[in-house]
């Protein structure tokens, strides 16, 4: 197209035109630049949002690490593992690309403390499972003041930084818009100068093209960028008019962008399942309450309308007190919100007259949105609370029903720790609840010889082995350091998805019916002993008696079929034989029957006190012919004055046998002995002789029922074998006891005890 106005208007116009280029172009240019700081302040804001979301998960790990020491809840410990991960997560989504070189640098840093953090936050929960609570509080300060304290900084410096940058493109944005407003005035007026020196060629040919120019710079300056200009020529002002309508209709994108991207955080907010508070604050008193009360609310979302049956209108504006007080938030909430300087997870309770009684969770922000605005959260947990609340009284009473069950109920998590014992369990271990939980079963209630054993039982059970038994017996070591055995029957626990999470075992004490089933046992063997001894016993009595029988009536008949064949001598003799072996075996049956009695308790037990020495005289005076016809010293050694608890028949039984065997296997010239001494609450009673004494053999089988051990004495004295057997029936019947020393050639002691009296 050819440059008509020149020629129209000379060289002036050409000037002007000129002019009005140079500044479409630098508006262009500058409505760039509003426009790339349009993108950079959004860039920084999704920083902002990153960086204030990874301040509150920090925050809330801190205190979840110390309400864990201060409950020993487990919830706080599986939140700290779930933000541990929110927080990782939320660092792999920060892009690298968006941050500058001092701002990664600032992220790795806090990256590194966090870890430090989280390290530091699970030794605290191992030491809490420990019960090193001492430690766990001085590595929870260590926590709060050197890994959070260093966190935080580095974040609100980070955050102040951004905030900054923000604060300066929207100034630069601000100037940039001042200024193409400054410069279209200043060119406005420029053109109209030189219209007036150009005069009536101008008016004809510029100033009505150059005022609408005008009117729509003016519209673009309000605002406003979807008028029309009417401008027919085909000159350069027609180009001049579609280049400030481009220009006002890239302008007008731009903001449209800009607005449409605040609608779209706009309904972020608004479809966040919380209610939301933004307050300005206009008081530097943040401490006092109805200071604080006096900030006024700047923005509400939708959830927040919802949860209080509220309205924009109701909110708006209002002091911070005056909504609070409507939607009857309890003082105790009230009070927390005055510290507007920290974040905090409050369960608190507002009323409304349609719902009633309302549980929330609030928070109080512990950052500023902008230079002076605050946010409070508020999330309704009442149905949570209710379900809590349901969830507890049943497991309360699934407890109850373990409780009252007669058997011990475990359940063992796949590592083995216990999760659930029941009071049976705790009765039997002998150990508090708080001793039992958590702590790993095999290697504290099970013995190092089982440990292996039952161990790889639960493993076949965790893996699914179906060749896992349902059922074991195995030993526990209770609080005391007692074995008890259990006899446990199990089952695999699976959560909703099949996956297995533990065994569940039943167990019954079985300790007494072991104890009970191993003394019958005992008892069992025992008894087949004294069958076996006795029968042997009768058999060997039958021989013993058998024999004696055959010479007496061998010696009878004789003297029945021969006596008017023998002579006076040997009627004599054989008469004589017949009275030896009578009498022998009188004394054989005597003894016998006694030894009956006494098993059968047919002899009536009469403990009294009595004077030993008395006892032993008058043993010794009925015995001392026996000894003095074979010239045995008899001696006595007793302290006077000892005064015992027993039978008297009994005790005289037991002291003249003893007496009497060792009179008997005592060569002529030798010596017996009866010494005692007192012995604690006994007195212990020693026959002493220098006689044959026994083998080692011998002595075994002097008290044993079948062997009916007998000797001749050294001048053949018979005996029944059953002396020594009798008197110790009659000793146990006094719960003494009796012992035998001897050696072949060195005689034999044997001494016995009785209760003394005192």
């Amino acid at each position: 197209m050819k440059i008509k106005i020149i020629h129209k208007i000379l060289f002036p116009y050409a000037v002007i035109i000129l002019i009005a280029l140079i500044y479409l172009y630098f508006m262009i240019y500058q409505s760039n630049k509003v426009v790339d700081a349009g993108i950079q302040i959004e860039q920084l804001t999704n920083k902002q949002e990153d960086l204030f979301f990874i301040r509150n998960e920090i925050s809330s790990l801190l205190m979840d690490v110390n309400d864990y020491i201060i409950t020993k809840k487990e919830k706080y410990k599986v939140d700290f593992d779930s933000r541990k991960l929110v927080l990782a997560q939320r660092f792999d989504r920060i892009n690298p690309d968006l941050y500058s070189a001092i701002e990664k640098n600032m992220i790795i840093d806090i990256k590194k403390i966090l870890t430090n953090l989280i390290e530091t936050g699970e030794n605290i929960f191992e030491k809490v499972d420990k019960h090193e609570f001492t430690y766990a509080a001085e590595m929870m300060e260590e926590l709060d003041y050197y890994y959070g304290s260093a966190l935080f900084n580095k974040l609100d410096n980070l955050l102040l930084a951004l905030s900054d940058e923000i604060k300066i493109l929207k100034s630069t944005a601000d100037a940039v818009r001042n200024e193409m407003f400054s410069r279209l005035i200043f060119s406005i007026l420029a053109v109209l100068f030189i219209t007036i020196i150009i005069g009536f060629l101008t008016v004809r040919f510029i100033s009505k093209p150059i005022k609408k120019l005008s009117m729509f710079a003016l519209k673009v300056k309000d605002g406003s960028y979807n008028g029309e200009l009417d401008v027919k020529s085909r000159d350069e002002i027609k180009i001049l008019a579609d280049t400030l309508i481009s220009m006002s209709r890239s302008i007008e994108s731009k903001e449209n962008l800009l607005k449409e991207d605040m609608h779209f955080l706009e309904r972020i907010v608004s479809t966040i399942p919380s209610g939301l508070l933004v307050i300005r604050k206009e008081q530097s008193n943040a401490g006092d309450y109805a200071s604080f009360g006096t900030n006024k609310v700047i923005l509400a979302n939708k959830m927040f309308y919802q949860m209080f049956e509220k309205t924009k209108e109701n909110i708006i504006g209002k002091e911070i007190k005056d909504v609070l007080s409507e939607i009857n938030l309890s003082d105790f909430c009230k009070n927390i919100l005055k510290e507007d300087n920290i974040s905090e997870d409050i369960q608190c309770q507002c009323s409304l007259p349609s719902k009633g009684v309302m549980t929330l969770n609030l928070r109080l922000a512990g950052f500023e949105l902008g230079e002076k605005n605050i946010l409070i959260v508020m999330h309704d947990i009442t149905a949570l609370k209710k379900a809590e609340e349901i969830i507890k009284q049943e497991k309360e009473k699934a407890q109850l029903y373990l409780d009252i069950a007669e058997v011990i109920m475990l359940v063992l998590d796949r590592n083995g720790n216990v999760s659930l014992i029941n009071s049976k369990g705790l009765r039997v271990l002998g150990y508090s609840k708080e001793e039992i939980i958590g702590k790993n079963w095999f290697l504290n209630f099970i013995t190092d010889e089982q440990k292996h054993q039952i161990h790889t039982v639960f493993d076949s059970l965790i893996n699914n082995n179906s060749s896992a038994p349902d059922y074991f017996e195995n030993d526990i070591i209770t609080k005391s350091g007692e074995l008890r055995v259990v006899a446990w029957h199990n089952v695999i626990l699976r959560d909703t998805s099949g996956n297995i999470t533990g065994t569940l075992s039943s167990g019954i004490d079985i300790t007494e019916k072991r104890r009970a089933e191993e003394l019958l046992k005992k008892y069992n063997e025992e008894l087949k002993s004294a069958i076996a001894q006795k029968d042997k016993f009768f058999s060997v009595l039958s021989h013993d008696l058998r024999s004696p029988f055959n010479g007496l009536l061998g010696y009878a008949n004789i003297l029945a079929e021969e006596s008017e064949s023998l002579t006076k001598d040997e009627i004599k003799e054989f008469s004589k034989a017949v009275f030896l072996i009578s009498q022998k075996m009188f004394e054989h049956l005597n003894n016998l029957l006694e030894w009956s009695r006494l098993q059968r308790d047919k002899i009536d037990f009469n403990p009294e006190r009595l004077d030993l020495t008395e006892v032993l005289e008058g043993v010794v005076t009925l015995l001392k012919p026996n000894a003095d016809k074979k010239k045995i010293k008899l001696i006595v050694n007793s302290t006077p004055d000892i005064f015992i608890k027993a039978d008297k028949f009994m005790l005289n039984s037991i002291i003249q046998n003893l007496l009497s065997n060792a009179i008997k296997f005592t060569p002529k010239g030798g010596t017996v002995k009866i010494e005692t001494s007192v012995i604690g609450s006994k007195v212990e009673i020693s026959v002493i002789d220098t006689g044959v004494g026994l083998t080692p053999e011998d002595i075994h089988k002097v008290f044993r029922i079948d062997t009916t051990f007998s000797t001749k004495g050294t001048e053949n004295e018979q005996g029944t074998g059953l002396g020594l057997i009798i008197c110790k029936e009659m000793i146990e019947r006094h719960s003494g006891e009796i012992a035998v020393s001897s050696a072949p050639g060195k005689g034999t002691e044997i001494k016995f005890s009785v209760a003394l009296d005192k």
